[in-house]
């Protein structure tokens, strides 16, 4: 959904996405945030390449220490643990 509204207007400065889905996004990002941070984890959020600076910008504007790349960015030599998925169908009910 998200890319799709990227590719839609790709020469929009902000994302537009729905306040409840955009409500729902954060909060789950809010909570892996604060479980990792309590163990003393970085958080990163891997997107697709094309929506990485929009999601980028939407989520340091609400939580800062959450580090976006793309999956085109992850190191070849380093193993990615999948802790949660954000949004789906699941967000917006």
């Amino acid at each position: 959904m998200i890319l799709t509204t990227v590719r839609q207007n790709p020469d929009e400065k902000m994302l537009l996405i729905e306040g409840t889905l955009a409500k729902k996004i954060l909060s789950n990002l809010n909570d892996a945030s604060e479980k990792f941070n309590s163990e003393g984890k970085p958080v990163f959020l891997i997107v697709a390449p094309q929506i990485r600076k929009h999601v980028a910008r939407f989520v340091r504007s609400q939580l800062p220490s959450i580090n976006v790349l793309s999956f085109l960015e992850l190191p070849e030599d380093r193993s990615v643990e999948i802790a949660f998925t954000v949004g789906g169908f699941d967000a917006i009910e």
